[in-house]
């Protein structure tokens, strides 16, 4: 497990965290977690863990749903749209950062600023490119969360 960048809160990539969130429970119904040995975000199981204990599963995986669409029209526009951009990204940063996808808020609200500020979208590619991930993330994710919950 590494450490984060101010050493405050343990991080983990999304395969730790859901080899070791569903280690008994995998076995139990079968979870083949070969499939999360790909390339994936930064997670910190610790930021979705409290915000499980503080919604509850139920409305966590309704998060998962809200980010998930935010991220896939955040894909499809690609930054062709500005105006129709900055609400996206300052969604997301708050749902990410909640969710545990941090590098992903980070990323976007670097972009938000640039938006704000009027400068070049520099940040733009990186944006997209974790958006990808997270988006590929979050159907294993809200599966993990289902079967930790018996459903």
């Amino acid at each position: 497990m590494a450490r984060s960048n101010d050493g405050d809160r343990n991080q983990e990539t999304f395969p730790a965290m859901a080899a070791s969130r569903v280690e008994g429970t995998a076995k139990d119904h079968g979870a083949d977690l070969s499939a999360l040995e790909a390339a994936e975000p930064e997670f910190r199981q610790e930021d979705f863990s409290d915000l499980v204990s503080l919604l509850g599963a139920k409305a966590v995986l309704l998060w998962i749903d809200e980010l998930r669409t935010r991220l896939q029209g955040l894909i499809s526009n690609g930054g062709k749209e500005p105006a129709v951009l900055q609400p996206v990204v300052h969604n997301i940063i708050g749902k990410a950062g909640m969710l545990g996808f941090r590098e992903l808020a980070e990323c976007c609200a670097r972009l938000e600023q640039e938006m704000l500020s009027g400068r070049c979208l520099t940040s733009l590619e990186a944006v997209l490119r974790e958006a990808r991930r997270v988006d590929e993330a979050l159907p294993r994710l809200k599966q993990t969360l289902r079967k930790q919950e018996g459903g």
